[in-house]
């Protein structure tokens, strides 16, 4: 039964950075590129509050050097450095900027940010992807 798990998370995991790794880039097709703006922070359209915090989910790339190469079991470890990416642990609202961290399929966090703040975010060092986090609607019926 072990076996079984660790095979299907091997699976669900190659599936999921095959997924990630060959999305088609933003400026190819323009529903992409507007996801791709609305992730890194394009400036406020429409009025929009520039202080409203959504939940992103930030895939970082691997551990930068040897040195960190122990954070994989170390939570605290991982926890300051996913820290290190934000502008602070707290929101100007008082709620924990970190909602949580992933590091068994994929290398990341979820974080509210601000999409300015998300601009920043995307800029330093060890950053690779980001999504903003919602529900995704899915239809199971053919034309």
């Amino acid at each position: 039964m072990e076996m079984a798990a660790r095979v299907f998370a091997l699976f669900l995991g190659t599936t999921i950075i095959l997924v990630v790794s060959t999305a088609p880039h933003a400026h190819s097709y323009p529903a992409a590129a507007a996801l791709h703006h609305q992730c890194i922070g394009a400036p406020a359209i429409g009025g929009e509050n520039p202080l409203e915090y959504k939940e992103y989910i930030v895939l970082l790339r691997p551990w930068p050097d040897a040195a960190t190469a122990g954070m994989d079991d170390d939570d605290g470890a991982r926890r300051s450095w996913c820290l290190s990416f934000l502008p602070g642990n707290i929101t100007a609202g008082g709620k924990p900027r970190l909602v949580r961290s992933y590091k068994h399929v994929v290398n990341g966090f979820a974080a509210l940010l601000t999409e300015a703040e998300m601009d920043a975010v995307s800029k330093k060092p060890g950053f690779w992807r980001c999504f903003q986090n919602g529900i995704a609607r899915l239809c199971l019926q053919a034309p």
